[in-house]
């Protein structure tokens, strides 16, 4: 765990995706403590496709992830929440 990462916990909110970006001045979303990590990426993958303004292909490149992937996640919430 490195020196953000406990003083995110101790402030109570955990940094989000993309810390590079975040480090030189680039959006960041936190979650609050005390989700689940399911509950977690959730709302860090929402928040990011949000900030894509819908685009999940962009989404997945700033989350460093395939666009396969949110697909399939945003399958499985819609089907079982």
């Amino acid at each position: 765990m490195s020196a953000p990462d406990v003083s995110a916990n101790v402030n109570g909110t955990v940094p989000t995706p993309n810390r590079a970006a975040a480090a030189n001045g680039g959006p960041a979303v936190s979650v609050p403590l005390g989700l689940s990590l399911s509950q977690m990426e959730r709302a860090v993958i929402e928040a990011t496709i949000d900030m894509c303004d819908g685009s999940l292909p962009k989404a997945a490149r700033i989350l460093e992830v395939s666009p396969s992937t949110l697909y399939r996640k945003r399958e499985i919430w819609d089907v079982g929440g």
